[in-house]
């Protein structure tokens, strides 16, 4: 009787294919799961930390009431909302010192793949794993026009009234771990007085903060990719790593013709 069964010309081959179409197809699956779990991570990050802006300010006003007006040290105002802040966000470590390392990543690469840093200021890590840093800015042009906007404000393209929002919120939604890329795990967000705003959102209208300059870097600066938040939280993809001609008004996804 004969016996049937594959050579061993016959197995190596069908090994060899198999190999090929699991090396062509799992770093894909691997990729969109990362960019799925990354959705709902920042989704998560953005509710805990909105809803301790939104407690605070039930306590002690608008955002424009928590630093003293005229401002004439930003470092002093952005350590001031955060300290009103913390008390509302249950089981973190701070990080204040310039070499801790415990919250962010000392660096991070943009979309343009430029070394970017965070600047040392006061800084937290959640339990949940995202870390949080507040920067309040409205620049030594025009400081009487901070924290004067709200979130249902769009941008100026006149400077003389962009520097309206109060604070810029960043996000690391898995702290100091990799991959350490602004778009991809660091996120930032517009405080005005009267609660956050993801960063890049269709109202973000300036080259400096819109999706298509400061997303898809068609006109980039030095923190390019961060600007991607709001796509991320609307859309729920970040199909902007993948293709470049997406829009608010146009494309959604890069499977879209």
């Amino acid at each position: 009787m004969k016996s049937f069964g594959f050579t061993l010309a016959e197995v190596l081959i069908t090994l060899s294919i198999i190999g090929i179409v699991a090396a062509l197809t799992i770093p894909q699956k691997i990729g969109n799961y990362v960019e799925k779990r990354t959705v709902v991570q920042l989704k998560s990050a953005y509710s805990l930390v909105s809803q301790a802006f939104l407690s605070a300010m039930a306590e002690n006003g608008e955002v424009n009431n928590w630093c003293e007006v005229p401002i004439t040290d930003w470092n002093t105002c952005s350590d001031k909302i955060f300290q009103t802040i913390v008390p509302y966000i249950k089981n973190v470590a701070l990080c204040t010192r310039s070499d801790d390392n415990r919250c962010f990543s000392p660096t991070y690469k943009t979309a343009t793949d430029v070394e970017w840093r965070v600047t040392p200021r006061t800084q937290l890590l959640t339990d949940s794993g995202f870390s949080v840093y507040i920067q309040a800015y409205a620049g030594d042009k025009y400081p009487q026009n901070w924290c004067k906007a709200t979130v249902g404000e769009a941008s100026s393209n006149g400077y003389s009234n962009f520097y309206n929002d109060c604070a810029l919120i960043y996000i690391d939604i898995n702290g100091p771990a990799r991959p350490n890329v602004v778009g991809r795990d660091l996120f930032v967000f517009k405080l005005f007085k009267d609660g956050l705003r993801p960063g890049g959102s269709p109202m973000d209208t300036i080259w400096t903060e819109s999706f298509e300059n400061q997303c898809l870097a068609k006109n980039p600066m030095n923190n390019s990719g961060i600007w991607c938040t709001a796509w991320v939280l609307i859309n729920e993809n970040m199909d902007y790593l993948h293709c470049d001609d997406l829009s608010w008004d146009g494309k959604k996804t890069c499977k879209e013709k």
